[in-house]
C-alpha cells in the first residue's frame, strides 16, 4: 500500500511541480532571528493569498558550533521563528528540527544554518504534493538531483511484476579509496529521498572495485554509503551492504581511465517486500 500511495504522489506531482515551491532562509551564528536580508526571503510567500497556501513542511538545521544537544535546542528555536513570521497561514503539517545531523563532510557553516520552508500553493483549488525526488538536496550546492535514478526507481515502482531491480548510482569514489569524489553527489541525495519516502522498501547496497582484486575496499564502498543513509535517519534493519570485489564489472575489459572509474562503483538492490 505504502508503495502504490508513493506512485500516486510520484505521478501527480510531475504534473504540477511547478506549483510546489522550497525557500531556503539561512541564520547567522547562534541566532534564531533573520536577518533583513533573509526576512526579504519570505516576502512573495507572505504576498501569497493565505486561503491557498499549504505550508507543508519545515525542516530546521544548524552548523557544528556547540555541542549536540545546543544545537538541537537551537534548531528548534528557528523553527518556531520562522513558524511565526508564517503566522498568516495555518501552522505547518511536519516540522523537523534536525540540528546538525545533516551536516556533510564538505559543508558550509553558513549552509548549516537554515530552515527550509515546503509549501503548496492552490490557487486553482486543486491538491498539490510536493515530490519528494525533486526537492532540492539537503546541505547540496548542487540545484537538482539525479534524474537517471529517478527516472529507473518509478519505472520500478510501477512495474507490478517486479519485486527487485538493480540500479547503478552515478556516485563515483577516489582511486584506491572508498571516500566519494563529490559527497553531495545527487545520486547520493536521490536514494536517500527514495528510501526516506518509501518505508515498506529494503535495500541490499553492493561496491565495486576496479584494476585487479580488493575486497575489502569494495566492501568499504558499499559501507560509505550504508553509512550515509544511516547518519541521516535511515534504518539500518532495511539495509545491507557487501562488497563484490571485482567480480561484477560495469565494463569490461578495463581499457580507459573512463572505464575503471565505471568500475569503482556502488549499485543498489530494491526489494518491495
Amino acid at each position: 500500500m505504502k508503495l502504490l500511495f508513493s506512485i500516486s504522489i510520484l505521478l501527480f506531482s510531475y504534473s504540477v511541480l511547478g506549483q510546489s515551491k522550497i525557500i531556503f532562509v539561512y541564520f547567522d551564528v547562534d541566532s534564531y532571528q533573520l536577518n533583513d536580508a533573509e526576512l526579504l526571503k519570505l516576502e512573495p510567500l507572505l504576498k501569497l493569498d493565505s486561503e491557498f497556501v499549504e505550508i507543508f513542511q519545515i525542516d530546521s538545521y544548524t552548523d557544528y558550533t556547540g555541542t549536540k544537544e545546543y544545537n538541537k535546542e537551537l534548531s528548534k528555536r528557528r523553527s518556531k521563528s520562522v513558524i511565526h513570521l508564517l503566522n498568516a497561514f495555518a501552522p505547518p503539517q511536519k516540522v523537523y528540527d534536525f540540528g546538525e545531523e545533516y551536516a556533510t563532510s564538505n559543508y558550509t557553516p553558513q549552509k548549516g544554518r537554515r530552515v527550509e520552508i515546503s509549501y503548496n500553493y492552490n490557487e486553482n483549488g486543486q491538491s498539490v504534493v510536493i515530490s519528494p525526488f525533486k526537492k532540492e538536496p539537503i546541505t547540496s550546492p548542487i540545484e537538482t538531483v539525479s534524474e537517471g535514478l529517478v527516472n529507473d526507481f518509478s519505472e520500478f515502482l510501477q512495474d507490478s511484476s517486479a519485486d527487485t531491480t538493480t540500479i547503478v548510482l552515478s556516485i563515483l569514489f577516489y582511486g584506491g579509496s572508498s571516500r566519494f569524489i563529490n559527497s553531495d553527489d545527487p545520486d547520493l541525495w536521490a536514494f536517500f529521498d527514495i528510501l526516506r519516502y518509501n518505508e515498506s522498501l529494503s535495500v541490499e547496497i553492493r561496491g565495486h572495485v576496479c584494476c585487479g582484486s580488493a575486497q575489502l575496499l569494495s566492501t568499504n564502498r558499499a559501507y560509505a554509503v550504508y553509512q550515509f543513509m544511516a547518519r541521516r535517519g535511515i534504518s539500518p534493519n532495511r539495509m545491507k551492504y557487501k562488497g563484490y570485489d571485482n567480480s561484477i564489472p560495469a565494463v569490461f575489459p578495463e581499457v580507459t581511465a573512463i572505464d575503471r572509474s565505471k568500475n569503482r562503483r556502488v549499485d543498489v538492490v530494491f526489494h518491495k517486500q
